[in-house]
């Protein structure tokens, strides 16, 4: 219960609505592989473990951030990992992935 709180929390953080938050690993669709890697760097000097997922792995042109959350995870933690995304990651480069860009 409390893993799917967090999942809802990140989600709704993020502005990227509820549905897409399928597991708890939340994809967050930058493009750019640039753009990814380095928000993942900024990221990373701010003690959150985002790691940039790029091509090969995915698709060229659909670089992401990769957050993964548990249950072990606090409120202000989650909170604080939205607001370092929010400030990051403007909303017209954020996207959630679909189920479909999870593979």
């Amino acid at each position: 219960a409390r893993l799917w709180r967090n999942i809802r929390r990140l989600a709704r953080g993020l502005g990227i609505g509820e549905e897409s938050a399928a597991s708890a690993i939340l994809p967050v669709i930058l493009g750019d592989e640039a753009a990814a890697m380095k928000a993942s760097a900024q990221l990373l000097e701010q003690g959150f473990l985002v790691p940039a997922i790029r091509y090969p792995t995915v698709a060229r042109g659909s670089a992401r951030l990769r957050i993964t959350l548990s249950a072990l995870h606090e409120e202000n933690e989650v909170e604080a990992l939205c607001d370092a995304v929010r400030f990051l990651v403007p909303p017209s480069e954020r996207a959630a992935g679909s189920a479909a860009s999870r593979r």
